[in-house]
């Protein structure tokens, strides 16, 4: 054990050291130990913040709601960064997820589990060169150190595509965020392999917002700026009293010349990166003093950090492109993962289970949009005060409920005539469908539960009456 620490923080220091007398004897590993104080520091941080939360309200008025988000959320993804158990634990699920994926181009520090406690986390000790000296000679045109750094197979150009990629899975992809990306926590090794050390704390986001966000990127990557504003507002729902018309609108002028110089290679890196973007969506938010969720920021926080670091190692490196990139060899990993047992004798996937991929990716994006539908209906958003809007709700709940089940049962029966090599007829199959009497009792069992929670909410307001 050396005592002299290699890094520290607020939080923790770390130390080198090499382990004896277990199955990894001679392995050289990094300390993380956690100071001594840092615990209630953070508890008495958290406590001023929660103060200053509550009275804040009272001086200020007008931004109650965004306060209130704020008080809920940002205090609990404070405290996240003692929990070394629960980050040790993450950041294990993250290597198996990336094994899982068959995801290659990053990897993750194995952590070892049974030397790591509440106040200490062993990992490997990665060696190689830092993210941060890559991109300190990459903006000072090195050419010494970059040939250097060549011989190892370490080249700019490598590194963010990998960094880029990796960015939009774990956003997209992954069951959790990275809460703060730090690039002085990327190790590149030899072959331009970037080595995560230390993923921080962990959060995670809702599929539904996941996918939202995912569809909005791919209406950026089509120019349709306001598609992407619509899916990016509902983000933020419920929505403060303010005119959704006019949000919209003043959210898609401040947004499109930001698209239009992402596109443009000549632009700074700010701007090609997509930060622009992302900082112009956040004030035009918080003009109408409207509160970001705290996934949905960290988000933002993620993408933005990988992508400036992408801009930075690469001159000519632009957001869109990349992300039809990803996009294109996300369907095709996605369909060889589903399409294991459907090989040939020769292990070579068969040219129709190729579209896997694609046809899961417009199943999730029809998801969406129902759930969308369901979830965005203005009726939310009324004060539901007497009989009649009540009932329209749970009316509305139960057409899309019905819409949801019909979508996906004919794409059951069309993914089965697929596979078949049927003909893929979706009118037919519609047909077909309408003809089943399971589908008629499916739709029966939904009517009759949303006729019931109709009658049991007029009851209840009957009474209160």
């Amino acid at each position: 054990f050396d005592p002299e620490p290699i890094a520290s923080n607020a939080i923790a220091t770390i130390y080198q050291a090499v382990l004896h007398g277990t199955k990894h004897s001679g392995k050289k590993v990094a300390v993380k130990v956690q100071r001594p104080n840092a615990a209630l520091h953070f508890n008495a941080e958290y406590l001023a913040l929660d103060w200053v939360l509550r009275l804040l309200p009272a001086i200020a008025p007008e931004y109650h709601h965004a306060l209130r988000r704020i008080r809920d959320e940002i205090p609990r993804f404070i405290l996240k960064n003692l929990d070394f158990i629960h980050m040790s634990r993450s950041q294990r699920l993250l290597r198996r997820r990336l094994k899982q994926s068959k995801f290659r181009a990053v990897g993750v520090a194995n952590v070892y589990a049974g030397l790591s406690n509440e106040q200490v986390n062993v990992s490997d000790f990665v060696s190689g060169v830092w993210l941060h000296e890559l991109i300190g000679v990459t903006q000072r045109e090195d050419h010494q150190a970059l040939q250097q750094m060549s011989l190892q197979d370490i080249t700019p150009e490598r590194v963010s595509k990998r960094l880029i990629d990796f960015s939009f899975w774990m956003l997209f992809e992954n069951i959790f965020l990275c809460g703060s990306p730090e690039i002085f926590q990327i190790v590149i090794k030899k072959g331009g392999k970037p080595i995560i050390i230390d993923i921080g704390p962990t959060m995670t986001m809702p599929e539904a917002r996941r996918l939202q966000l995912y569809s909005a990127y791919e209406q950026m990557a089509r120019y349709d700026v306001e598609g992407a504003v619509d899916l990016l507002l509902k983000l933020l729902y419920p929505l403060p009293p303010v005119d959704s018309y006019e949000l919209a609108k003043r959210v898609e002028q401040a947004l499109w010349p930001h698209l239009v110089a992402m596109e443009n290679p000549e632009s700074p890196h700010a701007e090609r990166s997509g930060v622009g973007l992302w900082l112009a969506f956040v004030a035009k938010i918080r003009q109408f003093r409207i509160a970001i969720p705290v996934e949905t920021s960290l988000f933002i926080q993620t993408a933005s950090t990988f992508a400036d670091v992408s801009a930075r190692l690469t001159p000519k490196f632009r957001l869109l492109p990349a992300f039809r990139r990803y996009r294109r060899k996300s369907l095709v990993r996605q369909a060889r993962l589903t399409s294991r047992t459907m090989s040939n004798n020769r292990g070579q996937i068969r040219p129709r289970h190729r579209r896997a991929g694609t046809f899961a990716s417009l199943m999730r994006r029809v998801r969406m949009v129902l759930d969308g539908l369901t979830s965005g209906a203005s009726i939310t958003y009324l004060e539901l005060t007497q009989k009649g809007p009540h009932a329209v709700l749970q009316t509305i709940w139960g057409i899309m409920t019905i819409a949801k089940v019909t979508v996906a049962l004919m794409a059951i029966m069309l993914v089965w005539d697929w596979l078949n090599d049927r003909t893929i007829d979706a009118a037919a199959t519609l047909y077909r469908l309408i003809l089943n009497p399971w589908y008629f009792l499916v739709i029966l069992v939904l009517t009759i539960i949303t006729m019931r929670r109709v009658i049991v909410r007029l009851e209840d307001l009957e009474r209160n009456d």
